[in-house]
């Protein structure tokens, strides 16, 4: 309820120099003798009856049925001073013009109420008396749909990181890791909120973002696949995401795309639902995106990735140097190396791996 009207016409009249001593008189006669309906309320004093003439008629239409809590009774006393900040009214004057106001208040509160029929009387003194309850009543009803949404969130997470995640191989035959440090150090230090990660098919990108995810408190994971489903961006991951963010508040959340390039296969329908997945990063400060995207289709994502300037990062295919190391612990390779038709599958992960584990024909 806006008060400031009523600190407004309080302020018109009770005040010591205008209502002078008529107006404590008559409000503590009024009391006294139990006569709280405003509309009796007169005074010899034309100055003090102008301001109770006023104050009964937009009392009246600002306020009307409403009675006045004790809580809004003590911001309007305290408006009331923040609007009459006079050097000369005394402690003992403020106390007095306090209760004057709590006087005037309380027994229009008593008039309201005598207006009402006996059920509104019973349900407004119900509602008053259990409004804390109720309140807390009301807490709780508004609170469950949240729990039961974060329940779903961190179930997210939890998917995201032990399934989706750790179904990403990262060794050679299980065994052997190809050392990408140096690309992931730079990466890491330069802490960019949207990151692109790009390469050759099979050069080892979504290994280069699981690395970069690890460690990471809320991760979710997606493969761009699920993106031309026509899902929105909460059934992506069964829950509503801004108000898991809110949840959040600045903790980070890490949002990870893999293998956007199915995407641009996909026409239009998917490109609306990847946007909305960065208008978040856009949005909360707190939000980071990575995509893995082979550089053969990059440029489908050229007006997204400008819009939103994303950081591109290039995963290159292993050197000769790098596939040397391989070799020193697999045969096969270093036997495969003497074999020109072979040199464009040894640079790339993807297939050193099948190689070695056994899977290549």
């Amino acid at each position: 309820m806006e008060l400031v009207t009523a600190i407004g016409l309080l302020s018109s009249f009770v005040t010591l120099e205008e209502a002078g001593r008529s107006w404590v008189l008559i409000v503590k006669d009024k009391l006294k003798r139990k006569e709280i309906d405003i509309n009796n309320w007169d005074s010899d004093d034309p100055l003090v009856q102008a301001c109770l003439d006023r104050f009964k008629t937009d009392m009246g239409d600002k306020y009307n049925d409403h009675i006045f809590s004790e809580e809004e009774i003590q911001e309007i006393i305290r408006g009331f001073f923040e609007q009459n900040r006079e050097p000369r009214i005394g402690y003992e004057e403020k106390k007095q013009m306090t209760q004057i106001i709590e006087n005037i208040l309380y027994a229009y509160n008593e008039y309201t109420k005598s207006l009402m029929s006996s059920g509104e009387r019973t349900l407004h003194n119900t509602l008053s008396s259990d409004f804390s309850k109720i309140m807390d009543k009301l807490g709780v009803i508004e609170e469950q749909p949240r729990k039961e949404n974060i329940k779903k969130f961190l179930r997210a997470i939890e998917i995201s990181k032990e399934i989706e995640l750790e179904n990403i191989e990262e060794l050679i035959n299980g065994e052997y890791e190809i050392d990408r440090s140096e690309i992931i150090e730079t990466i890491q230090a330069e802490r960019e909120k949207l990151v692109s990660i790009q390469g050759n098919a099979g050069s080892g990108k979504s290994v280069v973002c699981k690395k970069l995810l690890k460690g990471k408190e809320y991760v979710l994971v997606t493969r761009a696949e699920n993106l031309s489903t026509g899902k929105k961006v909460n059934e992506l991951w069964d829950c509503d995401i801004e108000d898991a963010i809110l949840w959040l508040e600045n903790k980070p959340l890490y949002i990870f795309i893999d293998a956007i390039e199915f995407i641009a296969d996909c026409g239009d329908n998917a490109f609306p639902l990847l946007q909305e997945i960065y208008r978040l990063a856009d949005k909360y400060n707190n939000v980071y995106i990575i995509t893995s995207c082979r550089t053969t289709d990059s440029s489908a994502f050229m007006k997204i990735n400008t819009k939103y300037r994303i950081k591109t990062y290039e995963i290159p295919d292993l050197a000769k140097n790098e596939i040397d190391k391989v070799a020193k612990s697999y045969p096969i390779i270093l036997s495969l190396q003497q074999n020109k038709k072979y040199s464009d599958l040894l640079c790339v992960p993807f297939y050193l791996n099948l190689i070695v584990s056994g899977g290549f024909v």
